[in-house]
């Protein structure tokens, strides 16, 4: 086996060195998609308006690397529900690629549901220990 010489050990690392900034910015790139994703389901929540509490549901959303979902989002049933939990559903698949993906961590704690969801002057809003969180 022939040995390799200083010249090709640091040509073979300059090249690794070039490699990693592109994998945060793949990284960074694939975060930024998810977070606007996320913008947009967000946005198609803020979108819908009710008329009672009968017309308010919540569903999680997220996925946290250790399992679970990261949060609650509150929406009026006025929406298009069968196009906001197919935008959900394939958001959070998303997350969990992309965690797997970069090997992410997170706590492992469970965040609760809401206790209750109401219509507050057209909105739907979630209450947590009877406080409401918008």
């Amino acid at each position: 086996m022939k040995a390799c010489n200083p010249r090709q050990i640091c040509g073979v690392l300059f090249l690794l060195m070039l490699m990693i900034p592109s994998c945060e910015e793949s990284r960074e790139s694939e975060a930024q998609s998810l977070s606007r994703t996320k913008q947009q389901i967000l946005a198609y929540v803020a979108s819908g308006q009710c008329a009672g509490d009968a017309g308010c549901r919540y569903v999680s959303i997220g996925s946290k690397p250790c399992g679970g979902p990261w949060e609650y989002v509150v929406y009026s049933t006025s929406l298009d529900t069968t196009r906001l939990l197919q935008m959900i559903f394939e958001y959070n698949a998303e997350e969990e690629a992309f965690n797997r993906k970069w090997g992410l961590l997170s706590d492992c704690s469970v965040p609760p549901p809401p206790d209750s969801v109401r219509c507050l002057d057209g909105l739907c809003v979630g209450y947590w220990n009877g406080v409401p969180r918008l």
